[in-house]
């Protein structure tokens, strides 16, 4: 909402194939920053998933405004598991249109990727 101070958390969601059968998903969502959209940092540990099917499995960052009620998604990435490599990446980001537009032109999200 224009002019609104955000309070944003990162919701990070791996999904994976166990088996034929079974699809399984593993969701890890941070603390939120009180007030800081321009540029949080949340500093936080790693956080490590189980992939069980590195040829299908993806990985979806989104960036959310913690609300009262609903956390409403800012912008996000989807990424194949294996295209990811290891070290401090920059993850490009999209808005709910899947478009890197406006303030998105520049919008990404620096994580350290480790395996």
């Amino acid at each position: 909402k224009p002019g609104e101070i955000l309070n944003p958390v990162v919701r990070i969601i791996l999904h994976d194939i166990r088996n034929e059968a079974s699809y399984r998903s593993s969701i890890y969502t941070t603390a939120a920053v009180s007030e800081n959209g321009f540029c949080p940092s949340w500093n936080e540990s790693a956080k490590s998933f189980f992939v069980y099917n590195y040829d299908v499995a993806i990985i979806q960052f989104a960036l959310c405004d913690k609300d009262m009620q609903v956390d409403d998604l800012i912008a996000y990435a989807t990424i194949p598991i294996s295209c990811l490599r290891k070290g401090i990446r920059s993850i490009q980001l999209y808005d709910s249109h899947s478009t890197r537009t406006g303030q998105f032109d520049l919008a990404t999200l620096l994580v350290e990727i480790k395996f």
